[in-house]
């Protein structure tokens, strides 16, 4: 094996912070020598596992890889030799970092002697045994010890300009030390300036080398203690914030993490002044441990303390099991603080089982899980009886039930999805705990793992429409229309029960909106961070109640109506934006040509009614709608000269209009069918109006009697609509000259061509366009722009549905029995 190609791999994952790997890869390289009968590989690799589970605070680990390398040892022969005594060195190091400090020390000897019978006097060996036993002797509070140790490893290192590392280790050992020894002690006490200059070589040294991780941080916290006694408490604090970066970025938050934490708290408490830096958080958390949320703290618990038993013993299911933290609580959110841990609230996890699994091993995994350590990094787990269910050993079948309930459970196991009703059936709260959290271990294709992936792509178009259509609803109804109401009768207490309910459907709607579930009502607020639109929403809705309490005590600006259609009015912008609504009603007022924005949100919720039915139709479902909407209001058109022979020729009418509909987008047709319905709705015919509008070129006598009762279409509608209709003209003339036996049979193409009897297709396309919203027409539009892009021609395309719809395969078969006839 190249072993040196391990080791730089392992370099490379501790500068990239890739720490959840390294166990990992450093198994797998075991294994690969193993194969290889590589025995000093393998001990050189578990010597290295043995120092990252100590650094890591993995210390039962650490010590089974250490008694695994004694074996090695043994098996290859290596008895009493230098690796032999470096092994044991690494096991008095992992001693020492468990805190089992008489046994360190007495290996600590044993080391010693081996060196002395193995080694020269100034062998580097000797340096690294001085340096690790000075560590010790600080655990045991015998720090003029631990100089005394140290000043012989200085002596050594310094014979050796490649030792670099080796020597910033020392000079940092030192500056630990050197600040605990007593100054009264004349013999072995150091000066100010000498343990200010062991620091900042070592941190010089580790820049030089490039080496920003723990040690330099140790280095830095004993330069910030330093200081700190001196009084200069803002390089302190410095020295702290910067030693906390380093550990964070390598091993996580440890707690060496948490020490420096609270060195960093002390000093800014000592320095009187306001805090400002980047550990604002946790400087501002008054407790004696630095906080940390509780999906951090859950999966370090897994990670350190469940996962090594559940490998252990449970080996051959371990790949069956889905891991992790999710549901109810406000950790699983992320949304906990320090008022969070005085109830559930811990280190915990789930573990999730099938069902055959969990008749196997559920009762034993069960009895193992509980029987974990409660306390965990200084915290424990204080659980209600409601708060009992959030964590340990479950059925997936039984918690995936609970959440979503059975109807939707089994609609999702027998078809793989949830029906539109069935979804909204379910409390979002629900939904929203089912979708937070994390899953630490698991098959992406296991249960809990794909109805999660389906739950979290949130509700169908048509249900969000339903839902977005009630909730603004209920916003109008409430806070826009029967709050003012209720002021005027004097009845504020009703006044501002109202008030809040249509806040809160602001702020449900605002959720709808970013695609997200509500959660539970006293998190709504909170949920809002995770906002990607309507980021005002929050700020807007605690003004308006801040400023409606003020008008009842008669101390407010009486703005609160006025900032109430604010809050509608972004909410109608981004409903907009989102296509939920298509265009913003304008309303005229009285005796002036001046029109302003309709703000009530209850007058929108006709279209978005018909939105949401629209939205379940599948595209030739609903061009087949059109077509039969469009039927039934042409039958209504009363004509000049009496019925026209087309208004009872459903079937010519029929493919007429589908071949044209069948080519458009599901967003066109649904935005056309809304504003088809509304107009109609309001006692206005489009068909009515398109054939009307025809008559300004085909008939300008009547078009002069009736043009008053149509609406004016601005000129920049006009000029975007003869720009389209002159694209659509020359595709159409493209297709005449290529296919004249097919267009001898559609209409003549140009206005100049028309007749009172016959209109042409240019015509035609204005009078159909004149009918559209402005959304529409915006639409259409970039429909025309997209196939210009694509070098086609809808002419072709609609031909090309017309003649199969008249049960043609093709251009030519039309041609031919076209000219049979």
């Amino acid at each position: 094996m190249d072993l040196q190609q391990v080791l730089n791999k392992l370099d490379d994952m501790m500068r990239k912070s890739d720490i959840e790997h390294v166990i990992p890869f450093l198994e797998e390289s075991i294994s690969q020598a193993e194969k290889e009968q590589d025995g000093g590989s393998v001990l050189s690799i578990l010597n290295e596992l043995v120092g990252f589970c100590r650094e890591t605070c993995q210390y039962d680990k650490a010590m089974g890889y250490a008694a695994k390398a004694l074996t090695v040892v043994e098996d290859i022969g290596l008895t009493d030799t230098v690796y032999h005594a470096t092994t044991m060195l690494n096991i008095a190091n992992c001693l020492r970092a468990a805190g089992r400090l008489e046994d360190s020390l007495s290996t600590y000897k044993k080391v010693e002697v081996m060196y002395e019978h193995m080694l020269p006097k100034n062998d580097f060996g000797f340096a690294s045994l001085y340096n690790n036993e000075s560590l010790l002797y600080q655990e045991l509070g015998d720090f003029v010890g631990a100089y005394e140790s140290l000043i012989k490893a200085l002596s050594i290192v310094k014979e050796y300009p490649d030792k670099k590392r080796e020597l910033a280790a020392t000079y940092i050992n030192l500056t630990n030390t050197c600040l605990h020894i007593d100054t009264k002690d004349a013999e072995s006490s150091v000066t100010d300036e000498e343990i200010e200059d062991y620091a900042n070589k070592a941190i010089d040294l580790s820049k030089e080398l490039g080496e920003i991780d723990t040690h330099y941080a140790a280095a830095l916290t004993g330069k910030g203690q330093l200081m700190e006694r001196k009084g200069n408490y803002d390089t302190a604090i410095n020295c702290y914030e910067e030693a906390l970066t380093a550990i964070k970025s390598t091993l996580g938050k440890t707690d060496f993490f948490n020490r420096t934490c609270d060195y960093l708290k002390a000093a800014v408490k000592k320095n009187g002044r306001e805090y400002e830096g980047p550990y604002k958080d946790i400087v501002a958390n008054n407790g004696n441990i630095a906080f940390i949320s509780g999906l951090e703290l859950d999966k370090d618990y897994y990670e350190t303390v469940g996962k090594p038993m559940l490998i252990e013993k449970y080996g051959d299911s371990f790949d069956n099991m889905t891991i992790g933290m999710l549901g109810e609580g406000s950790d699983c959110f992320g949304f906990d603080d320090e008022f969070s841990r005085d109830h559930d609230w811990g280190p915990g996890f789930y573990i999730w089982l099938e069902a055959k699994d969990y008749q196997t091993i559920g009762q034993e995994l069960t009895e193992d899980y509980n029987n974990l350590p409660k306390e965990f990094r200084g915290f424990t787990r204080h659980n209600t009886e409601h708060g009992s269910r959030r964590e340990g050993v479950v059925l997936v079948d039984d918690f995936i039930e609970y959440y979503l309930g059975r109807k939707a459970y089994d609609e999702w196991q027998t078809t793989g999805k949830i029906s539109d009703d069935t979804m909204l059936s379910i409390m979002p709260s629900k939904l929203a705990a089912f979708c937070n959290g994390m899953i630490y271990h698991g098959k992406e294709d296991s249960k809990l793992c794909r109805i999660r992936e389906y739950i979290k792509g949130y509700y169908s178009r048509s249900a969000t429409t339903k839902l977005l259509c009630q909730t603004l609803a209920e916003f109008g109804q409430n806070a826009q229309y029967n709050y003012p109401r209720m002021k005027k009768r004097g009845d504020n207490t009703v006044a501002m029960q109202l008030l809040h309910t249509g806040l809160r459907k602001a702020v449900t709607a605002a959720y709808i909106l970013n695609r997200l579930y509500v959660p539970h009502d006293k998190w709504i607020m909170k949920g809002t961070e995770q906002f990607v639109v309507l980021q005002e929403v929050p700020d807007m809705v605690s003004t308006i109640t801040t400023e409606a309490a003020k008008e009842l005590l008669d101390q407010g600006d009486g703005t609160t109506l006025s900032k109430i259609e604010q809050l509608a009015a972004t909410l109608l912008g981004e409903a907009v934006n989102q296509g939920y609504i298509g265009n913003i009603r304008l309303i005229n007022i009285p005796g002036k040509t001046d029109f302003f924005m309709d703000t009530y949100l209850e007058h929108y919720t006709s279209e978005l009614m018909y939105r949401a039915d629209f939205c379940s139709m599948s595209h030739n479902e609903f061009v087949e709608y059109i077509a039969k909407m469009e039927f039934e209001a042409f039958d209504k058109v009363k004509n000049a000269g009496g019925r026209a022979d087309c208004q009872d020729d459903w079937y010519t009418f029929h493919i007429m209009r589908a071949s044209q509909y069948t080519t458009w987008n599901d967003e066109m047709l649904v935005q056309y069918a809304v504003d088809f319905k509304l107009s109609m709705d309001k006692g206005w015919n489009p068909i009515m109006e398109k054939y009307g509008r025809m008559e300004e070129s085909t008939n300008p006598d009547e078009w002069n009697k009736i043009k008053d009762s149509f609406p004016i279409i601005p000129p920049e509608k006009q000029q975007i609509m003869e720009e389209i209709i002159k694209i659509q003209v020359d595709w159409m003339e493209e297709f005449a000259s290529k296919y004249p036996g097919l267009a001898s049979h559609a209409r003549r193409i140009h206005t100049s061509e028309d007749m009172p009897w016959d209109t042409s297709y240019e015509t035609y396309l204005r009078g159909e366009m004149g009918t559209y919203s402005d959304k529409m027409l915006k639409l259409y539009g970039q429909f025309i722009v997209g196939i210009v892009k694509e070098e086609d021609n809808l002419a072709y395309r609609i031909m090309n549905e017309t003649i199969h719809m008249y049960g043609y395969a093709d251009f030519e078969e039309a041609m031919s029995k076209m000219n049979d006839k």
